[in-house]
């Protein structure tokens, strides 16, 4: 499988400026986004995962600019993940939204590097796979209505998140509510949407994988015919001489409309 190629080559069009929100436009070009020092510590400029049990929001993270994720061309095979980094970011990714808060993502991790080799054969030779420390394997467990349903209402009951009344509802209508989802690993991919983000925003490189053989990565690591396997998700740190350059964004009034389809939504500038 080829691997992205450089963004630099002959011919190519010039990268896109990035127009924010807020009217505002930042340069687009290659090289313009700074990777950690080597030894150095990513910058955090999110907060940990905050464990309190009593249900209140975690802290808002420091602001700061939005971080511009681009997958990575490469991997620094030198240096590894800590494991609790990774099980930060899993952390940050269960914060994505799903129906019913029945939260079907399910990670396989992969870090021995033989397991990362026959994942790699997995998916024709993707050389990102072993240079990566870590790689997840993204799921989606079908049926959560069946396993974990009752477990989340009665979470929420004690963190008095629910009501008795609305608990018995969401017992009554979430399974026949469930089975009518048109897709239901979409949660997993915002879950994994969410990882990436977080990755980038702590100085990490991610590259999301979709070539592969389903029935060879299912057979080599025991996934049951109830997961959906949605992508595998390479993690650790580019080599700091060759950041990925970031490939731009198209500005708002070409992907936003404005009340109404095929209405380009333009915001004002400020003043």
């Amino acid at each position: 499988m080829p691997g992205p190629g450089p963004s630099n080559r002959a011919g190519a069009r010039a990268p896109l400026a990035i127009r924010h929100p807020g009217g505002q436009t930042r340069d687009a070009r290659p090289g313009s986004a700074r990777r950690p020092e080597p030894g150095g510590s990513p910058p955090a400029v999110t907060r940990p995962i905050d464990r309190r049990t009593d249900g209140s929001p975690p802290p808002p993270p420091p602001p700061g600019p939005p971080p511009r994720r681009r997958p990575a061309r490469r991997f620094d095979p030198d240096r590894p993940l800590a494991e609790a980094l990774l099980a930060r970011l899993i952390g940050l990714a269960t914060l994505a939204p799903s129906p019913f808060n029945l939260q079907p993502w399910r990670f396989l991790v992969v870090r021995d590097p033989s397991n990362r080799r026959r994942l790699r054969a997995c998916t024709f030779g993707e050389s990102r796979l072993t240079q990566a420390p870590a790689v997840l394997v993204v799921l989606a467990y079908l049926h959560p209505d069946r396993i974990d349903l009752e477990a989340v209402v009665a979470r929420q009951l004690d963190l008095g998140a629910i009501t008795p009344e609305a608990a018995a509802r969401v017992r009554a209508t979430a399974p026949r509510a469930w089975s009518r989802l048109p897709d239901p690993a979409r949660s997993a991919l915002l879950a994994s949407a969410t990882l990436m983000i977080a990755a980038e925003s702590l100085g990490l490189a991610s590259a999301w994988i979709e070539e592969f053989d389903d029935e060879a990565v299912r057979r080599a690591f025991g996934i049951p015919d109830d997961h959906a396997l949605c992508g595998l998700l390479a993690l650790g740190y580019s080599p700091i001489d060759d950041p990925p350059p970031f490939p731009g964004r198209f500005p708002l009034d070409h992907t936003c409309f404005d009340e109404h389809f095929g209405r380009p939504w333009a915001p004002e500038e400020p003043a």
